[in-house]
């Protein structure tokens, strides 16, 4: 449902406080309030839909391979049909779609395949849907958008369900390799998807990134 303008008032109130700096006030009170707009607006647009709230910022876990997966979901909303949403709150850019179909952005789909063992307590459903929700700009000025993974209408079930399976499938591949097997743990395995991390300088990462070892 609505929240009734609860998330503007919490806003307003955080930059109310006197020991905002002045120009952060200036520069993010009035795009905040913009996506906290849109968030409030697209909630009331999917409970006309018939999507309703399910949890929020709850942890799940799931014995795969034997080694306990656990994740914390952002959000799960319970679409009509009975079948649930995953969706993961950014307040940056999402995953392109690349790459998630090369498996480098697996999260949603292990909160997807948690959620279908019924690992996340007192929830019973299978996801049919994943979303990422940003605070982003879009076009003209505005704030906030929804990205729906694998088409715009969640009328993939099969897409769903292999995101969910392969995501299982990788994640175990990583643990029979790094967690129960011999494999040595290795620094940036794949460099063109994880680039700019803050521990870059001490794997001293220019002097052998690129490099033919």
């Amino acid at each position: 449902k609505c929240l009734g303008g609860a998330l503007l008032a919490r806003s307003d109130a955080f930059f109310a406080d006197p020991a905002i700096n002045p120009v952060l006030r200036t520069l993010w009170q009035p795009r905040i309030r913009l996506a906290l707009v849109w968030a409030e607006e697209e909630v009331a647009k999917l409970a006309d839909e018939g999507r309703t709230f399910a949890l929020a910022e709850k942890w799940g876990n799931y014995q795969l391979g034997g080694i306990r997966l656990s994740g914390k979901v952002d959000r799960i909303d319970r679409m009509a049909d009975g079948s649930l949403v995953i969706v993961d709150y950014k307040t940056g850019s999402a995953p392109s779609g690349k790459k998630i179909a090369a498996g480098f952005a697996s999260q949603l789909g292990l909160l997807g395949l948690i959620a279908q063992e019924s690992g996340f307590d007192g929830l019973i459903g299978q996801a049919s849907s994943f979303e990422y929700w940003t605070l982003n700009k879009r076009e003209r000025g505005a704030f906030g958008a929804r990205k729906i993974l694998f088409g715009k209408k969640n009328d993939d079930p099969e897409a769903h369900s292999q995101f969910i399976a392969d995501s299982g499938s990788n994640a175990l591949d990583v643990f029979q390799d790094y967690l129960l097997g011999t494999k040595p743990f290795v620094a940036k395995l794949h460099p063109e998807h994880a680039l700019g991390s803050d521990y870059d300088q001490l794997m001293r990462l220019s002097e052998w990134v690129g490099r033919d070892v």
